[in-house]
């Protein structure tokens, strides 16, 4: 098949689902799967992506086992993304962190940045998968846009000469299989309630782990942008001065299987049916920037752009704290006279409706100005009804 053909009918259904031609329907995301299938065969970036499209059901049945598969025989192709996908399974799977080190340094050395950038954050963290020689050598080809590249390069330059790489691991088909597919059963994390009445607020420990934050960090780099706010009077997304971030989104098209696990781990964690969140944001806050006090419940508009109408009210909120190496950055909520900082990998939960669907003013909050240092937050709105466009 020509090779000029597959990467445009890739593009073109790519672009089906990522909203660069409108509002995807649920017969997009079909169409896309049929295109995605017919092209599978000599594309493992299709195979890939037709694999996340079937663990979410999206165009297609929902089948993990099947979806799995998929995955294993794109990954199989040497694609770097692809290698480094996998490393990242075998990680979170844990056991076999030689092996996960092989398929990133593997996927690094083909120039792929995320997974130099993981093998560094792990090394910051002591779990070495190079020697110090070849992890200060990787540290400084890191470009300047890397997030918290000084404090790798200096990290790394500071370390021991005599400390021991994790031994390299052959591959193992066993250990991919258990890897690709996902969990059915989740640790259970603590809660603690902060506010017992309306709204509920409430806080959850270690959600993630570090490395899970670190990869959502990394792969919301390329999508950045400066963040705006749903404006239901004009039917738009328009950037807003009370919200001084950048931002990301998670479209279905921009996800890969280990996005998927750690969507699942916060879904999980807060008690969420999957089909009810919107697609995950990520926000950095630098120096100086801060969201003013607001709601996060939504206007009803005439042309529905809000989606209150389809999907119901956003009737609570998941934020998930990323890193925590920074100064200021609490999340305040003046009314109820709470502020909450979370560890990496924390998360915080409350309703911003009551069980009614009525918005609760109490549950205005803000995100409090950045003093020093970069602030990583993963934002999840639920919906009181499904949002997927394939789920509607």
């Amino acid at each position: 098949m020509d090779k000029h053909y597959i990467s445009e009918k890739y593009r073109n259904a790519m672009a089906r689902i990522s909203g660069a031609l409108g509002e995807p329907t649920a017969a997009d995301f079909s169409d896309t799967v049929m295109d995605l299938q017919s092209i599978a065969e000599f594309s493992p970036s299709a195979k890939a992506k037709l694999a996340v499209l079937t663990e979410l059901g999206a165009g297609t049945k929902q089948d993990s086992g099947s979806a799995a598969n998929l995955f294993l025989a794109a990954a199989g192709s040497g694609l770097p993304p692809l290698v480094r996908e996998l490393g990242a399974l075998v990680l979170m799977r844990g056991g076999a962190d030689g092996f996960a080190g092989t398929l990133f340094k593997q996927a690094a050395l083909a120039g792929d940045w995320i997974a130099a950038f993981l093998i560094l954050r792990e090394a910051e963290r002591g779990r070495y998968f190079l020697s110090p020689e070849n992890l200060k050598t990787l540290a400084t080809s890191l470009s300047a846009s890397v997030p918290f590249v000084e404090q790798i390069k200096a990290s790394i330059s500071g370390l021991a000469t005599d400390i021991h790489a994790v031994p390299d691991m052959a591959y193992d088909a066993q250990i991919c299989q258990s890897a690709s597919a996902m969990p059915t059963s989740f640790t259970e994390v603590e809660s603690t309630i902060l506010h017992l009445t309306e709204p509920v607020v409430k806080s959850r420990t270690a959600v993630l782990s570090p490395f899970q934050c670190d990869y959502l960090i990394a792969l919301s780099v390329a999508l950045m942008q400066p963040s705006k706010v749903v404006d239901a009077d004009i039917a738009d997304s328009k950037k807003q001065g009370y919200r001084t971030s950048d931002g990301a989104v998670f479209l279905p098209h921009s996800l890969d299987r280990p996005l998927i696990r750690i969507l699942n781990n916060i879904n999980h964690a807060a008690g969420i049916q999957p089909q009810n969140g919107e697609f995950l944001a990520l926000l950095r806050y630098q120096p100086g920037q801060e969201y003013y006090p607001h709601h996060d419940y939504l206007h009803e508009d005439a042309e529905d752009y809000s989606k209150v109408k389809a999907c119901g009210q956003r009737c609570a909120t998941v934020l998930t704290y990323l890193n925590d190496d920074y100064t200021g950055g609490e999340t305040n909520f003046p009314t109820l006279n709470i502020s909450y900082k979370g560890k990496t990998g924390d998360s915080l939960y409350f309703t911003n409706t009551d069980e009614d669907g009525t918005p609760i003013p109490a549950s205005l909050h803000a995100g409090r100005t950045i003093i020093s240092g970069e602030k990583w937050l993963a934002t999840l709105w639920i919906r009181e009804k499904p949002f997927w466009p394939w789920s509607m």
